[in-house]
């Protein structure tokens, strides 16, 4: 099995759910480029990583957001004192 034909059958399955994990890039000045490159930047970041990689670091980059936030954090626990 070829590589190409293997990264076929992967990104296939899951294009909705990609789309989600890795939104389109913002609009710039780089947009002739990107619509000029021979390959899908999100596909490759799939072969690259893996699906369940992909979605890892998103919630981990959504944890990390919200671990500041004061409603997530329990107030009712008291510091233990040393």
């Amino acid at each position: 099995m070829s590589v190409k034909s293997s990264l076929a059958g992967l990104c296939d399955e899951s294009d909705d759910k990609l789309s989600v994990l890795l939104p389109d890039l913002p609009r710039g000045p780089l947009d002739g480029y990107r619509q000029q490159s021979s390959f899908d930047w999100k596909r490759m970041r799939l072969f690259s990583f893996g699906y369940d990689a992909l979605e890892f670091q998103v919630k981990y980059q959504l944890m990390k957001c919200h671990q500041g936030v004061s409603y997530y954090v329990d107030t009712k626990l008291s510091p233990i004192i040393l």
